[in-house]
């Protein structure tokens, strides 16, 4: 054709320049017999094809997540510890041993583990005009009772139990009930179940009237907890029994008694008050619903005030106050005596005044009848009446404000703002007629056995911070959360 010959004209393609087409993208939405343009890698058609949908589609294969990577910078092989799917880790400023406990106490999830990093602070530098507003919460190392659990009754081992058999806790009480010994039968478990309940009812937290902080007090001393009024002598203890001491041979409340059953070492690691008698063989006639229950109640509440409530303010011990005359409960108890209203004949009289241990003993007896007649229970003495012991005329709150002002005040500070008011249906309810025996066929106790009572928790770390920025963009606010180190 020539040497240096320039060819020009149209170019065409031909059947048979293309071997073979893969389909590795079926794609969607296309019709059979639809014909398509086939395209080379720059985007230029080649080709046309005739398509067919015959069957599902195909697509090129893909991960679906990069678990089995392991060239991944974020894997690392499972060691059963740190790296395992159970674990997380918590970057903070903070020392962990100073919320390690807190987390794993209170929102740490059973069956994993806790690890701590620590985080780096930055300094970021804000241009921005926006207030910044902080709120911050210090967890202090604060107990708290949880009043809601009740146990189950259940064998007393160790020390005691040559004389009690049986024991349950209520709201800081330890109580315990004499078994079959020294001639008596052992005092049945469903009566014990209502001295509980009566605890439980007259320190329920949640009624009208209780303040929270001061209740919460009041269980603590109950306890003996650290910081309280009886600590070093130990926590509270309700001794029930059948019938009196002397029924019992040789009778436990005695040095005797006490020696012979070994039961000083449960009495000098806990502080006692006062007996609650099952079928009170000194009392009145068995089988009386109301007699027994103010019996219970007037021995329960021995137990409450004496080992419960604010003893300091009150000056209620000499050994704590020896300026014990000069205290709010004396100045009742002094108003109430010299008024007429209250003859403590039965216990050395007039002696309150001067002798210390006639104070306390006439102070015990004081308090149960100001707040047996502040909660108007008088109906469950016999002839609803308790006279002369205590008059009739301050048998009623509206008696009490009106004649023993002293006396008023006190039970409103003292009293009414940590020992709740059940009423006398709730009890009469419990205490029923016919006990002669059998505490079952005499009411129901309402003791409900869901957990374990009283559980103390740690409310948090006096070290451990949260914190919140307000106000601030999301840039901002991160900026200072890293500062800060939340």
């Amino acid at each position: 054709m020539g040497k240096n010959a320039v060819i020009s004209g149209d170019a065409s393609y031909e059947q048979g320049q293309i071997d073979s087409i893969n389909v590795t993208n079926t794609g969607y939405r296309y019709g059979d017999q639809e014909v398509v343009n086939v395209q080379n890698s720059a985007g230029q058609t080649v080709a046309t094809a005739t398509l067919r949908t015959l069957g599902p589609g195909t697509t090129e294969g893909k991960w679906s997540s990069s678990t089995s990577f392991l060239s991944d910078s974020t894997k690392a092989l499972h060691d059963n510890d740190y790296y395992q799917e159970y674990s997380y880790d918590i970057s903070t400023i903070i020392d962990p041993t100073k919320y390690d406990t807190l987390i794993k106490d209170t929102v740490g999830v059973a069956g994993t583990k806790v690890f701590g990093s620590p985080l780096i602070n930055t300094n970021s530098n804000l241009d921005s005009k926006l207030d910044v507003e902080f709120q911050v919460w210090n967890l202090s190392n604060e107990n708290y009772v949880t009043e809601n659990g009740n146990e189950a009754i259940m064998n007393l081992t160790g020390n005691g139990s040559d004389f009690f058999s049986r024991e349950v806790t209520s709201t800081g009480v330890r109580i315990v009930a004499a078994g079959s010994v020294g001639g008596q039968t052992a005092v049945p478990d469903a009566f014990i179940e209502k001295v509980a309940r009566m605890f439980e009812l007259f320190l329920d937290d949640s009624a009208e009237g209780i303040n929270e902080t001061a209740h919460r007090n009041v269980v603590k001393t109950l306890r003996g907890e650290e910081g309280t009024y009886h600590y070093d002598l130990g926590p509270t203890l309700q001794r029930v029994a059948r019938g009196s001491g002397r029924d019992y041979t040789p009778n436990f409340l005695t040095d005797s008694g006490i020696a012979y059953y070994n039961l000083s070492p449960l009495f000098d690691s806990h502080v006692s008050n006062d007996m609650v008698w099952y079928l009170n063989s000194t009392g009145g006639s068995p089988g009386d619903g109301d007699n027994d229950a103010q019996e219970v109640i007037e021995h329960v509440f021995h137990t409450l005030h004496m080992h419960g409530l604010d003893a300091v303010s009150l000056k209620l011990y000499p050994s704590i106050s020896t300026d014990w005359q000069t205290g709010p409960l004396y100045k009742a108890m002094e108003e109430a005596y010299d008024g007429g209203f209250w003859d403590p004949s039965g216990y050395g009289g007039n002696a309150f005044k001067t002798n210390a241990n006639a104070f306390e003993l006439a102070a015990k007896e004081y308090l149960f009848l100001l707040n047996f007649c502040m909660f108007d229970y008088s109906s469950l003495w016999d002839g609803a009446s308790l006279s002369p012991e205590w008059a009739d005329s301050v048998k009623t709150p509206a008696g009490i404000q009106a004649n023993l002002s002293l006396g008023y005040t006190l039970y409103n500070t003292y009293i009414g703002p940590v020992i709740s008011k059940p009423s006398l249906a709730t009890i009469r309810s419990i205490f029923q007629d016919g006990d002669v025996g059998d505490p079952t066929i005499a009411g129901a106790s309402g003791w409900v056995v869901d957990g374990n009572e009283g559980v103390m928790t740690e409310g948090g770390s006096s070290e451990a911070l949260v914190s919140q920025v307000i106000g601030l963009d999301t840039a901002a606010s991160n900026a200072v959360t890293t500062s800060i180190g939340t």
